[in-house]
């Protein structure tokens, strides 16, 4: 599940070992159990969940940064003080996370826990976040009454766990025990003994490492949003792949169905790792062994947990050694932090979009507008600054008449390759010859131009699938919309097959010796593959418009702009076309362009969306294409306007409104938590600090 609250989440450091520690740098030259073992200092938002942090915790926060603290000449002071604010205002954070899901904390909209509140809400009307929050997809744990905070203070680590786990579904269970058992894994395996592994021996091959689009994230949403939204849910070529791999990795014999949605497979994953997670084989046993033995001596855990038999599955590994429970607390905190934020922005959400709230929408755009409006006609720079860093995080206003308009133009380099840029460049820099010089040479040397598909480490990194008998690689649906494209253009040399076991199913895939680039001419490009996927042949001649487009809000419709992007990708010299945006920014004030390139972004804009033009400079051949125009905007809509299109998806009044409720979602949440991480951090009543305890760590 995604960790909503990266910000805060990234402090939790308690108990969690590093490599280093793990292979013997101790920092503790007394008696490592009762030194590691000292209360540093204490925590407690309530009087119920008073926490304490040990040694040990300043000692691995230490270690995990170590290379950070040494590489900025971080004092041992300045490094322990930091750990110590970390550490305090972490657990100040889990603690209101803990209080406020079950109860009122007298926080502004928290006089009822969150989740009863979300579970006040009739079920049909439910965000998605309140779905999750009201405990959906686990019966065990629906009853959020029965978690009981009293005395949680005296309870031991595995007493803790048995109560953080009640603010989990089923999901979220089953995350928080995979990732704890990954970093098992890690310290088990930092231990096992080397075997000798098979190798295959392959001449190298130079290649230059090529962009690849930018897939969505798969675990974009909230739980129900994984299992039940029809985009979000749907299950992609990257995410199978990634779930495949793991359970080949740790040979879990996952299979994915075709109906399976990403928190299926998710789900899937998590509990198989914790049902077959590999404890007996005998290496795995001794590694363990071998990780037991060092933890005891460091003094992360007792003698007589050292002595407890070695544990042979995930269950009893949480339940008999006190610091892999430690790790699996941090995942269940972690998660119970994330919930609360998700209850946060859940409630500013539902804010923003009251009605009676939207009728200010209004005032604040006008605000807006007058503001940019100043700022614009003030200096051009800063409107086309604007445009340039455009984002669903920015919002535009007003748009100034500057005679013609602003627009976007996507460009697909055909350029010279390295030998034929280096006499080019050298022509162009002869003063010796003439204007008429320089376009007859460079035009002679654009006769030996040649177009080749340039996605080979798309192929090594395996984004699709090896065909052996066609001799093919064809790319996945994340990473190539458009069917023509699908195919690698290239040769793939020495491809050989290995076998891998899934589950009980046996498979195939490849490495590979080498891959060939196969060259073809400008010509057979533009009237081959570029033509088959655009239909239209673009020219240097004229201005041609490509067939089919459709315009909304001055941009080019989806379908058109994958297609011309999936070109890009595979064949564009230019890396700073590599972009998903609409492509160079166009201004009629003059743009810092080659000329012949600028030019033709003019003529394109006044054409309008969807013309397209081969530009010839002295970089090669230019495909462009005008994607979007923006229009001037110098008078502000009217209220009545403004409100009759606030819900109607595409138009300028509901991206607002979408823009702000992102916006005040996101500062009005940090602000709660920075309120009321300043008004305990200091509170002498809520966080006690021992410095003695640690004054030979800061003097080491």
């Amino acid at each position: 599940m995604k960790k909503l609250f990266a910000k805060i989440v990234s402090l939790i450091m308690a108990a969690v070992l590093s490599t280093a520690v793990l292979s013997g740098c101790s920092l503790i030259v007394t008696d490592a159990e009762k030194d590691m073992a000292l209360v540093v200092a204490t925590v407690a938002l309530d009087e119920n969940l008073e926490e304490n942090i040990i040694k040990r915790d300043m000692v691995s926060a230490y270690t995990s940064n170590a290379y950070y603290y040494q590489y900025y000449g971080t004092s041992n002071e300045d490094a322990y003080n930091e750990i110590m604010t970390s550490l305090t205002q972490n657990l100040i954070v889990v603690q209101q996370s803990m209080k406020a899901l079950v109860g009122a904390t007298g926080e502004p909209g928290n006089e009822k826990g969150y989740f009863e509140q979300a579970s006040n809400v009739d079920e049909s009307e439910r965000t998605s976040k309140e779905h999750v929050l009201a405990g959906w997809g686990n019966n065990k744990n629906k009853n959020f009454k029965d978690i009981d905070l009293t005395g949680y203070k005296n309870k031991t680590i595995y007493e803790k766990l048995d109560t953080l786990k009640q603010y989990l579904t089923e999901y979220e269970y089953a995350y928080a025990r995979y990732n704890a058992l990954l970093t098992i894994d890690t310290f088990i395996n930092e231990f096992k003994d080397e075997e000798e592994a098979k190798t295959y021996s392959y001449e190298s091959f130079a290649i230059t490492n090529r962009t690849t689009l930018t897939v969505a994230s798969d675990l974009d949403g909230d739980e129900y949003q994984l299992k039940n939204d029809s985009e979000i849910s749907k299950m992609t070529d990257s995410y199978k792949k990634s779930i495949e791999q793991v359970s080949r990795t740790y040979n879990l014999g996952v299979t994915i169905e075709d109906s399976d949605t990403k928190y299926d497979a998710a789900l899937k994953v998590y509990t198989a790792l914790a049902d077959k997670f590999d404890l007996k084989s005998p290496d795995r046993k001794k590694s363990l062994t071998k990780v037991i033995s060092q933890l005891k001596k460091l003094g992360y855990i007792t003698a007589d947990e050292a002595k407890t038999s070695t544990p042979t599955s995930a269950d009893e590994i949480f339940k008999a050694n006190s610091f892999f429970a430690s790790v699996l607390k941090t995942e269940y905190e972690s998660l119970i932090v994330s919930k609360y934020k998700m209850a946060l922005v859940n409630q500013q959400e539902r804010y923003a979009n009251n009605e009676e709230n939207i009728g200010n929408l209004y005032a604040e755009y006008k605000t807006l507008f007058e503001s940019q409006k100043i700022d614009f006609d003030k200096s051009s720079a800063n409107y086309e600054a604007k445009l340039e860093s455009a984002s669903e995080n920015s919002y535009i206003a007003y748009h100034p008449n500057k005679g013609s308009n602003y627009g976007y133009v996507a460009n697909l380099l055909i350029g010279f390759n390295k030998e034929q840029q280096a006499l080019v460049d050298a022509f162009e820099s002869n003063v010796k010859f003439t204007d008429d010089d320089r376009i007859e040479y460079r035009n002679e040397m654009l006769k030996n131009i040649t177009v080749k598909d340039l996605r080979q480490t798309w192929v090594l990194s395996n984004l699709g699938e090896y065909d052996e008998t066609a001799g093919k690689f064809t790319f996945g649906n994340d990473y190539v919309k458009t069917d023509a494209l699908k195919v690698y253009g290239g040769k793939i040399n020495g491809a050989t097959p290995y076998t891998y076991l899934d589950g009980e199913e046996e498979k195939t895939a490849y490495t590979y010796k080498g891959i060939t680039e196969v060259e073809m001419s400008f010509d057979s490009f533009i009237s081959g593959i570029f033509k088959d996927v655009l239909g239209v042949e673009a020219s240097t001649e004229e201005i041609r418009t490509i067939p089919g487009v459709t315009v909304t809000n001055g941009a080019i419709d989806d379908a058109t702009m994958d297609k011309f992007r999936d070109l890009i990708y595979a064949y564009s010299t230019d890396g700073g076309s590599l972009t998903e945006n609409y492509g160079y920014l166009y201004s009629p004030m003059g743009t810092s362009f080659v000329k012949e390139f600028e030019d033709t972004q003019k003529a394109l804009i006044e054409e309008g969306v969807g013309s397209i033009k081969i530009c010839v400079t002295k970089y090669g051949y230019h495909i462009m294409l005008c994607t979007k125009i923006i229009t001037p905007v110098t008078e502000a809509l009217a209220e009545s306007e403004f409100v009759s299109q606030i819900d109607v998806e595409g138009t300028m009044p509901y991206e607002f409104k979408q823009y702000k409720v992102k916006n005040i979602t996101t500062t009005t949440v940090n602000d709660i938590v920075n309120s009321f991480i300043a008004k305990n951090s200091k509170n002498e009543n809520v966080v006690k600090k021992f410095e003695n305890t640690y004054k030979d760590l800061i003097e080491a």
